[in-house]
């Protein structure tokens, strides 16, 4: 990284070339692998170190929060609309069609154009979203088929986000603190799901606040969101494409299939998130049907998931991509099965807490070091598109919530929950068989 005079500065990295504005620090992008301060100096917090990723870090926890708040007031409402298991699943089944059309987009997208844009394009989106919903529900109009529109322009903005933010992280604090801002966006993430469902379950409780409330508290913190994006400085181009959108994502596939290890780890990321995750979907079936709980309990199972899921994030935030994270990687993923077996099996509501804790952080630790490891061994010229198919996934357990949540109407909801933590199991074996042969092939290229 050289420097110009006064405020310009110019940095050849990837082929971009990018200008510092007169408020802008010299450290606030850390384009070079050796410009990043050490991780061993920044321990859990190393990637915070750069100026440009604490301001990505800040802007992506309230976006969070925000997320989580209408998450739960969806599933509420969606709930309160059609008290139906099947219900629910429609709404997820939109959602997940939506992500699988808008991934590849996204993943292009971010590979090809300004990813500080997609990320200002997605949170308008959000703040619109948001705010009709509660315009909706105030003035009693509110329909069943708006939640379905909704949740389908909802997950077009995941898919312009998701991409964008994980390239962009890269581009910021370089490899040496990517995987450390991996496991900080997780954490904050889960940090956010703890405060969501939190304001969420308590406004939902409260008789003039209720779901108009809700949703206009996501509004307003999309709103702050989007303002903290806007205070992001630009960010370094990509280089221009020569190939149509098609082909290019069509490239991102071809490179997973090439890559043994990168196509094998996005097969057990998606087919654990897909069997795995619909859990969420039925939270709010698991508190008013299997425990008979309302919207208190509804939020109390949501802030346990996110308890236990910002615990393990601490725990592993200094963990690299290495031996280490393959190991966390199999060993989450078992006891993400077991809190789903725990969930099945629950008694009475504490112990059903208990369980949706253990599948909070198993889970979250799971996703957390497949991404850390993903990235590794991804080539920088990819970064979008392999992300745009690792969040392919959540369009798939989108999918699976209608099907699921048939099945649970007809055997009942504790033999669904049975069904998904046997599939998760056999993700979990699968992941401990790979883990030793990816290990090995990982030390023997590097060696060569």
């Amino acid at each position: 990284m050289t420097r110009g005079g006064g405020a310009e500065w110019s940095c050849v990295t990837r082929r971009c070339r990018c200008r510092r504005l007169p408020w802008q620090r010299d450290t606030l992008f850390t384009m070079s692998h050796a410009a990043a301060p050490s991780t061993a100096r920044g321990g859990r917090f190393a990637a915070l170190s750069v100026p440009g990723y604490r301001l990505l870090f800040v802007s992506g926890t309230v976006s969070f929060v925000a997320t989580q708040v209408q998450i739960i007031g969806r599933g509420w409402l969606a709930n309160t609309l059609t008290g139906s298991n099947s219900g629910l699943g429609v709404v997820y089944l939109c959602f997940g069609v939506a992500m699988l059309i808008s991934m590849p987009v996204g993943g292009v997208l971010a590979d090809r154009r300004s990813r500080r844009a997609l990320l200002i394009v997605s949170q308008a989106m959000f703040v619109g979203i948001n705010a009709f919903v509660g315009i909706a529900v105030a003035a009693g109009f509110i329909r069943f088929w708006m939640l379905l529109i909704t949740a389908i322009l909802q997950a077009f903005g995941f898919g312009l986000l998701g991409p964008a933010r994980m390239a962009m992280t890269v581009d910021i604090v370089g490899r040496e603190h990517m995987a450390n801002a991996v496991v900080l966006s997780q954490m904050s993430l889960n940090s956010a799901r703890v405060v969501g469902p939190a304001v969420a379950g308590v406004g939902l409780g409260i008789a003039w606040f209720g779901t108009v409330g809700v949703y206009f508290t996501a509004a307003g913190l999309s709103l702050v969101g989007l303002m903290a994006v806007l205070s992001l400085p630009p960010t370094p181009r990509p280089s221009p494409s020569q190939t149509g959108a098609f082909t290019s994502f069509a490239e991102g596939i071809s490179y997973a299939r090439r890559e043994r290890r990168v196509g094998l780890l996005l097969i057990g990321s998606t087919v654990a998130v897909v069997l795995g995750m619909p859990y969420l979907a039925f939270l709010p079936r698991v508190a008013s049907s299997m425990f008979d709980t309302g919207p208190g309990g509804y939020g109390a199972l949501s802030v346990a998931s996110a308890v236990g899921a910002v615990a393990v994030s601490f725990a592993i935030a200094n963990v690299g991509s290495g031996r280490r994270a393959w190991v966390i990687q199999w060993i989450s993923a078992a006891a993400f099965a077991a809190g789903l077996a725990a969930m099945a099996l629950a008694p009475t509501f504490a112990t059903s807490m208990v369980a949706v804790l253990i599948v909070g952080a198993g889970s979250s630790a799971f996703q957390s070091m497949n991404g850390s490891i993903v990235l590794d061994a991804t080539d920088e010229r990819f970064h979008g598109r392999v992300q745009s198919l690792m969040m392919w996934a959540f369009g798939g357990f989108g999918m699976a919530a209608l099907p699921l949540g048939a099945l649970a109407d007809a055997v009942g909801l504790r033999a669904m929950l049975a069904v998904i933590a046997v599939g998760v199991a056999v993700v979990a074996a699968s992941m401990r068989l790979f883990a030793a042969s990816s290990h090995a092939e990982s030390v023997t290229d590097r060696a060569q």
